[in-house]
């Protein structure tokens, strides 16, 4: 799988917000990618909106099979400022090109 399969006809430039429901490592994955050794934001000009409680509990885990996801995916979008921590509550008003485009969709973290 590649970013242009996750948003075929955009650029990975023009995504501006990515929601993380959660922060299981299959869901937190592509969130970065390996540049020059060093992991950076694969969608670099997008916010990464991420659950206060999932951070609050993934951040302090020492449990390599939940942490190293965290170092290599969250971490470094974390340090490049892209993230915002929101409330477990928080929701987010979709649209674009996604099903049903004519209609406000509405993403909860939950």
């Amino acid at each position: 799988m590649t970013t242009e399969s996750i948003a075929p006809s955009r650029r990975r430039e023009s995504i501006d917000r990515v929601v993380c429901t959660h922060l299981h490592v299959d869901h937190v994955g592509w969130n970065t990618m390996l540049r020059d050794g060093k992991w950076v934001a694969t969608f670099p000009r997008a916010t990464y909106l991420i659950g206060g409680t999932e951070w609050d509990f993934f951040s302090r885990t020492e449990d390599a099979f939940l942490k190293d996801p965290i170092d290599d995916s969250v971490r470094p979008v974390i340090a490049e400022g892209r993230a915002e921590l929101v409330d477990d509550r928080h929701h987010v008003q979709a649209g674009g090109e996604v099903a049903g485009d004519d209609e406000a969709q509405r993403i909860a973290l939950a």
